[in-house]
């Protein structure tokens, strides 16, 4: 029996893909949180869903449901309840929610005015540690002003070098700074404001007591972007300390090791060159020598794949539960592998498949299993997990099924001398 030709690409093709853009596995490993993008088609609008499945294989669950837009799904560290963006209660403005896991509606937890941009529960489970950006005095007396709202922006006065970003229009004038939210009363506390600088995402000590993050502190730190230092602040507020750790250049996405005594990070080996390799470090907790686990290594430190439609692929890297090694997603030679690390700089690969890339990923409290986006050319992306004792892997998702149906174009690698 002859086989059904294939059907052609057309532009109609993109209202249909449902996409995943960010995935945590719950503490126990029995389950993985992640949240489905989609367009509706008749709106040409985006929303995404909350979806559950478990690690053991079946059929994944819808967990929210509605033309919402819920986002950036995190376990609380006992497992019980979900904490979520959601804009369910005012389409112009996301705030975090919380889900039991076991079943009931979804309540807010917040009720902040401007841009929720990361959230992370603090290890007792009280709460969470929020990257936001306030709005913008001139914007909040627009949205207020009914004739202001109709005429939109009339003018604007432009203080610094980066002031528009594609697909944002305007940035706000407000930078992104530290809070703190009770995870009963919703109590939201803010830790750092001046808006001549801006913070990166903040990992908890292991005793809750302090916020370890990177921030560019500069004259002008638009001007020089490559010199983001590390710094700590107490939970409850307070006065920064900077870490002098002997390594100039620019630092990202810093994480304390569970033992407490080291912290890794993202860095540049060199100023200026925005092409080069971005490296892993580690550095004693308290400051002090760094060094580069990477160097020897011909690799990217994190997942670098280009497209103009990307899915789940980023995760800033993980220590080991013994504080040996460090995970981490590296871009070489076309694919995103998930790699670890010895603080020896030994280096193992995790998980690799040819001509695939590994995006997100998420171990379970104990480190038994992982869960991890995977896409190629021909697949937008899907949810695995693995047993990190036998290798077995096992796809927990199935988007986009009918893609196999279509004729897509050949891939062709191309190879050549720098």
């Amino acid at each position: 029996m002859a086989s059904r030709p294939k059907r052609p690409v057309t532009a109609e093709l993109l209202y249909d893909i449902e996409q995943i853009t960010d995935l945590q596995m719950s503490p126990d490993g029995r389950h993985v949180v992640y949240s489905v993008l989609r367009v509706d088609k008749k709106s040409e609008k985006k929303y995404s869903d909350l979806w559950v499945a478990a690690t053991r294989g079946g059929k994944p669950r819808q967990f929210t449901f509605g033309d919402y837009n819920d986002s950036m799904p995190r376990w609380s560290p006992d497992g019980s309840q979900i904490a979520f963006l959601s804009n369910r209660g005012n389409e112009q403005q996301a705030q975090i929610y919380l889900l039991p896991f076991a079943g009931g509606e979804a309540q807010p937890l917040t009720d902040l005015k401007g841009s929720i941009q990361g959230i992370k529960w603090s290890p007792d489970g009280r709460r969470l540690a929020l990257l936001f950006a306030k709005m913008d005095a001139e914007a909040a007396e627009r949205m207020a002003d009914e004739q202001k709202k109709k005429l939109g922006i009339v003018s604007r006065h432009i203080t610094r070098i980066f002031y528009k970003g594609d697909g944002m229009g305007y940035l706000p004038k407000e930078r992104p700074h530290l809070w703190v939210v009770d995870a009963k009363s919703g109590k939201a506390t803010q830790l750092t404001e001046d808006n001549g600088f801006q913070e990166g995402m903040p990992d908890w000590s292991a005793d809750g007591e302090h916020l370890l993050f990177a921030s560019n502190r500069v004259d002008d730190p638009d001007m020089n972007q490559e010199y983001s230092q590390l710094y700590t602040i107490p939970a409850g507020g307070g006065e920064l300390t900077k870490l002098n750790i002997d390594h100039e250049f620019g630092k990202a996405a810093p994480l304390y090791s569970p033992d407490g005594q080291w912290i890794c990070y993202l860095g540049n080996r060199l100023g200026g060159n925005y092409w080069q390799n971005m490296c892993l470090y580690v550095a004693p907790a308290g400051g002090g020598q760094a060094k580069n686990l990477t160097e020897a290594h011909d690799m990217h430190a994190v997942g670098a794949s280009i497209g103009d439609h990307g899915g789940a692929g980023f995760s800033a890297p993980v220590w080991a539960a013994d504080s040996s090694a460090i995970y981490f997603v590296a871009s070489r030679d076309g694919a995103q592998t998930l790699h670890s690390i010895t603080t020896g700089g030994e280096l193992s690969t995790v998980i690799s498949k040819e001509k695939s890339a590994i995006g997100a990923f998420s171990f379970a409290a104990d480190q038994g299993k992982v869960a991890y986006f995977e896409a190629n050319m021909y697949d937008p992306g899907q949810l695995w997990s693995r047993d990190m004792a036998s290798g077995h892997a096992r796809q927990l998702t199935k988007l986009n099924a009918d893609f196999s149906r279509y004729a897509w174009g050949e891939i062709e690698e191309i190879w050549f001398k720098g």
